[in-house]
This record gives structure tokens, sequence and C-alpha cells, in this order.
């Protein structure tokens, strides 16, 4: 928000929205500045983190207009104050992989008094850049398949616990399904709190688990006939507000350690009308705005249509649910890119974190967990993985699919697959200018070991993993031209980058008269 100094009669209102930001303490430093004599807005900021974001906000009063800024513009209006003054506003924004000294200047085209704030917004620590997505469909206690000593209290969900404390650099989420919702004896509009979920799901979180409930939408059908009641969109909806106020943001007990966010299963994919991506979209909305959750991940379980994404249907999508048989195999790279747009000639700059991949029956026989190469290659593609050696069949195969449950165990592979996962990043971040000033939104094509892997936007940071080359090309736009790179003079535009321990930020120059 900016106002003109000693005019707070009108402002200019722009909002930002941030993810990746540490929760204990979001802001590292603040700065501020005004003129004294007539100037243009300018402000230094010193950052305490690496790969921290800087945002500044000017405003400037007596009819002056800013341009040109060194920190890529975010917005920049001017309101009219009377029939002789306005009132511009403005901020722009930097991210910075190193610490250190930041300053973001404008040009005005009047000299005139002005204010100036800047803001350092803390992001979190590094961490693995693929996680661990767990359908955990089995009872938190059970005294028969969870002995001890293997299990301490019979506790069933141990292993997660286990595999995320040897590996706590892999974000690691866990689905929780009593019975295909959030009610263990599950029925109708009726449903009953169960203090063992209560004391799974508490265990879970205080390990620093992700904890999500499980909701069935029937694949937006209202009319879907495999489960009683299922599934109009009141349905999902009451299963939200259940997990809420049992185990979620809305019982007291659990607003810091329950349940963070919400598992849609049984999603559609089908995109012949927009009233698919509606219902999700509402659903999505209904459990972070209304009911207060942090995540929604959504599960087509096979490939899907870009409208679910570009519509905010869910923050994930699985794009593939997979069984592995002698005639199925684990994902292979070709249907990972056609998966996430990112096959030869698409490429709409979606990142790998929109994306989660599940497989189940990958015992030995079919070929036991893929060795490091072959998850480094898949997990440039998906934000989450989970391989399990489950049938999905109770110990049988082949069997009914329609019936089979692959996540009622957890995987024997767990504590080998967060290792093959635990590998240490370094954020490159690829920025963009035009002629005159930063320029955003350019599309930044990424390949590793010559295959296209999801990609962004300018300002764009990707997560690599230390050791691994990746190589980078900024595309040119209709009215952006690539020219060079600002470090070196020089081209080409397609720039090869072998991670190191150290966050590295690189600018692409643009030509075009219009490129601002």
């Amino acid at each position: 928000m900016a106002g003109g100094t000693g005019h707070l009669s009108q402002f200019v209102v722009g909002a930002y929205a941030f993810s990746g930001v540490n929760q204990t303490s979001p802001i590292s430093n603040t700065a501020s500045k005004n003129n004294t004599a007539v100037s243009s807005p300018t402000v230094t900021i010193t950052t305490k983190n690496a790969n921290d974001w800087v945002v500044d906000l000017p405003s400037i009063f007596g009819g002056s207009t800013l341009s040109s800024p060194t920190c890529l513009q975010q917005w920049n209006s001017n309101v009219q104050y009377n029939s002789t003054n306005a009132i511009t506003g403005a901020s722009s924004s930097a991210l910075v992989p190193t610490t250190g000294s930041v300053t973001c200047k404008w040009t005005a085209s009047t000299a005139e008094f002005w204010d100036d704030v800047a803001v350092d917004i803390h992001a979190v620590s590094l961490q693995a850049s693929t996680g661990i997505l767990e359908p955990l469909y089995l009872f938190p206690y059970d005294t028969t398949n969870c002995p001890i000593p293997q299990f301490p209290n019979n506790f069933c969900w141990q292993p997660v616990i286990t595999a995320h404390q040897a590996h706590p650099n892999v974000p690691f989420f866990a689905i929780v399904n009593p019975n295909n919702g959030p009610c263990p004896t599950g029925s109708g509009n009726t449903c009953t709190y169960s203090r063992d979920y209560s004391n799974g799901i508490g265990n879970l979180t205080n390990a620093g688990v992700i904890v999500l409930g499980y909701v069935f939408t029937g694949y937006g059908n209202p009319h879907y006939d495999n489960y009683i009641h299922c599934c109009p969109y009141s349905t999902p909806q009451g299963n939200v507000t259940e997990w809420a106020t049992m185990y979620g943001p809305q019982n007291a007990t659990f607003a810091s350690k329950g349940v963070k966010g919400i598992f849609f299963d049984g999603m559609s994919n089908n995109a012949t009308t927009s009233a698919n991506f509606t219902y999700y979209q509402n659903l999505t909305s209904w459990a972070k705005n209304v009911k207060g959750f942090t995540y929604t991940i959504g599960n087509p379980g096979t490939s899907t249509d870009q409208g679910y994404v570009n519509s905010g249907a869910a923050d994930n999508l699985v794009i593939n649910e997979t069984l592995v048989d002698p005639n199925h195999q684990f994902p292979i790279i070709s249907d990972l890119q056609a998966d996430t747009f990112t096959n030869s000639g698409i490429d709409n700059g979606y990142d790998k974190h929109d994306f989660s991949l599940l497989v189940w029956n990958e015992t030995t026989a079919n070929g036991g967990l893929p060795n490091s190469v072959t998850l480094g290659n898949r997990s440039n593609y998906v934000g989450f993985m989970y391989v399990t050696d489950n049938p999905g069949c109770g110990g049988t195969y082949p069997c009914d699919l329609n019936n089979a449950n692959p996540w009622n165990t957890t995987s024997t592979y767990l504590s080998t697959l967060a290792a093959e996962l635990d590998n240490k990043t370094a954020m490159i971040t690829i920025n963009s200018t035009g002629p005159l000033s930063p320029v955003g939104g350019l599309l930044v094509q990424i390949s590793q070991k010559g295959n296209l892997v999801p990609s962004g936007y300018t300002p764009y940071s990707y997560l690599g993993t230390q050791g691994v080359t990746y190589t980078f090309t900024p595309q040119n736009s209709t009215s952006c031209t690539f020219d060079h790179w600002k470090d070196t003079g020089v081209g080409p535009a397609a720039r090869t980058v072998t991670v190191t321990s150290s966050s590295k930020a690189y600018t692409a120059v643009y030509t075009g008269t219009s490129c601002k």
C-alpha cells in the first residue's frame, strides 16, 4: 500500500502471494527512506539469508510518475488526487541468491518528494528438490499386523517417522485415510472422533511430516454410484469440514499439529466442460479460504488436462498412479514429459512441483526399487513420488484392480527411497532485462541430459541437485528477443550450469523496442 506523503486520501494498493517462506521468521530485515530534497526514489536493504526475496514499495506525489526500475517491476499505478495532482504507487522485487546489499531505484518523471520501503522476505532453508507423498491407508495402531518391538506401541505409522527423521531434508507428506474420508466407521453425514487417529496424526506432525486428509470426489460426478451418497459437491465439501473440525485447523487442539491439507482422490481429468474445473476450484477454495488448510493435492491418477493446472484446481496433481507388472513399467521419461506438458513442441512453463507420481507392485520380481539414476531422472518431473512393493491384492496377483489397495502397508523401500531423494541442492535463478529495465514473464526452458524438464518464467528460481548439470535456455517472445547474458556479454541463449554448493543468479538480456 502506497500513499503520497501528507496526502492520505488516495492510495495505490498491491498484494503479493509468497510460497517457501520461513514461518518462524518470515521478515528478515526492513529498510525505509524518504527524501528531503526533490529527487527519484531509491532504497537499499541488506539481505540476511541466501535466496531471499526483496520487495520495495515507493510512493511519490505531485503528479510525477515512475519508470525504469533497477529491480523487477510488479506494479506501477498513478491515481489522481485532484485536478492538478496525482499519487503514484509502485513496487519492484528481486530474488537474491546470496546475502548482501540490494538497491532498488526508480526514475521519476519530475523530481518530487517520495517515500520508499523495502522488505527482506526470509526463504526456507533449501530442501531436497523432490519429496515423498505416501498414501497411508492403514490404521495407526494394530496389535496383529504391527507387532512390538518392530512397531513400538503397535504404531503402524512408525516407519514413516523413522524415514523422515533419518532424512529430514526430504519433504514428506502422508495421506491419512480412515475410510474413504475422515470417518473411521464411515457412514452418511455422521462422523466420530478417533483417539487412535488423533494420536497418530499428532505423532506424524510432531516429527515434521505434513499430514493430508483423504477425501473421495467421485471424479466430479454427482451420480457416481460406487459409493453411497457420492459425489455431489456437498459430500466432499462436508468431508473437508469434518477433517478441519476433528483433526485440523478449526480444532484448537490440532491448529498447529494436525492435518495441514486435503488429498482429493478420484479426481476427474475430463475437460469437456468448465464445470469440471469449477468443481475442484471450489473445493480447493473451500479447503483453504474457508477451512484454513494450507495444501491441496488432486489425484486423477493419469494424464490430465492443462486446465486443471491453470485453474488452480489443486496445488499438485498426481499425474501417474502406476501399476508395475509384466505389461506395465516404471514411468518412462517420454510419458512424464507428456503428462507434465513439457514434451517436444509444448512447454507451458509448469513447475515440477505441480505434479506427483505413485508407483505400486514394484516387487523384486518386477525389478524392485529403481536405481539412483532412474529415480534421479524421474525426479526432474515431479515434486513428490512414492514407490511401494505392495501388490494391492493381499499378497496375490493378479486380482481385481478395481478393489486393489496397494497403500495399506508402508513400503519396504521407504527408507531407501528417502535416502535416494536426500540430495543437497542449490538455487539457480534466471532473471531477464530489456533495453531499459528488468522484464519478467519470459519462458526459460530447462533440460537435463538432453531431455526437456518442467520449467518456468522469469524471474525463475530452479532448485537443482548439486553435482548435476542443467541447460537453461531463455525463450524469445513476440516483443523480446534474447541477445546475450549480462555477465559474459555474449550468447548463445542455451547456458549449461553445473550446480555447486552455492546458489547462483544469471541475467538474460533481451532486445526489442517494445520489450519492457
